[in-house]
């Protein structure tokens, strides 16, 4: 994984200042959640999802990239195939996700029905999680879909090269 960009960090920077200054401001104790989940492109978003993905996640797991958005969910957030298949639903109604990173998580064949209704995804991350051919297939219908990443997966050079050779999607394994 590459060093986060210094566009990036600022972007980080000025959301936390601001909701330190906000939640001085308004007297309050608790943080303010980023202005990410005021934005009116997670309009169409429920805020249970929101908050469910919160729960399992932390504040910073929505990264604003331009028009576009990262989801973060690693291992450290996420511990078993349950969570996992918890959390997936909500990150699936979240319009515009772009980045999906699952880096180390427990997704699995059957978890990869959620992810494959993120129509807006460009890039996945799934290095270290439980999915096989049978579950990199399902991607395929993607329409935005350019890369996956599957090292230490149960995928095959078959399979990856199957979504490779049919979609022109890059797979890393």
């Amino acid at each position: 994984m590459h060093a986060p960009s210094f566009g990036k960090a600022l972007s980080c920077l000025v959301i936390l200042a601001s909701c330190v200054l906000l939640a001085g401001c308004r007297g309050e104790t608790e943080p303010v959640p980023p202005a990410i989940f005021s934005d009116a492109r997670l309009a169409n978003a429920a805020r249970p999802d929101l908050d469910r993905l919160l729960e399992f996640a932390g504040e910073e797991v929505i990264v604003e990239e331009g028009e576009k958005l990262a989801v973060y969910l690693g291992a450290s957030n996420i511990a078993n195939v349950e969570e996992i298949n918890a959390v997936l639903p909500a990150v699936a109604r979240i319009p515009n996700i772009a980045k999906l990173y699952l880096n180390g998580t427990p997704v699995t064949d059957e978890s990869m029905a959620e992810i494959a209704k993120l129509e807006s995804l460009e890039t996945v991350n799934l290095d270290g999680s439980r999915i096989t051919d049978n579950g990199l297939a399902q991607l395929s219908e993607l329409p935005n879909l350019k890369t996956v990443f599957c090292r230490k997966t149960e995928v095959t050079v078959q399979g990856a090269a199957k979504l490779r050779d049919e979609k022109g999607i890059l797979v890393t394994r």
